[in-house]
């Protein structure tokens, strides 16, 4: 049921499966549960760079859906890519489970995917306030230079 759930989010978004893609590819979906959805991902570049594409919904989607209200995109340089690629690998995301069971009623589903040489994994998390992929989704929206509020972590 989580991944018709989270397919249904990420199609409103725009957002097709990243699963599939070659080469690098990095996405930080945020399902809130008041306020807009939202994904950033980022397609690596021959050059070293990115490609950033930011997606967020007009309402909270729950089971029915919602349309898309922001869409953009906005190159990201060398560093800033080699910078969230550090952080996925010093935070340890390739070995994190998939899931851990600590749900609630009102938060925000963080949920990071990364495709590396054809190498696929998912990390999600219930509300983060600290830690690995509270750390990973918060340098997501630092690079898009989105101020997202709230995002029902430790900071808001």
């Amino acid at each position: 049921m989580k991944d018709k759930y989270f397919s249904a989010q990420l199609a409103a978004l725009g957002e097709d499966s990243i699963k599939d893609n070659e080469g690098h590819t990095y996405r930080f979906s945020c399902f809130r549960s008041f306020h807009f959805p939202f994904a950033i991902r980022v397609d690596a570049n021959a050059s070293g760079g990115g490609l950033l594409t930011f997606a967020m919904c007009d309402a909270p989607l729950y089971p029915s859906g919602s349309d898309m209200n922001v869409a953009w995109t906005l190159d990201i340089s060398e560093e800033q890519m080699s910078t969230l690629s550090q952080s996925i690998e010093q935070n340890g995301f390739w070995d994190m489970p998939v899931s851990i069971r600590e749900y609630g009623l009102d938060g925000s589903n963080w949920i990071v995917e990364c495709v590396r040489d054809g190498q696929y994994h998912v990390v999600e998390r219930w509300t983060p306030r600290e830690g690995e992929i509270f750390d990973i989704g918060s340098l997501f929206t630092s690079l898009s230079g989105e101020r997202i509020h709230p995002l029902y972590s430790k900071s808001g």
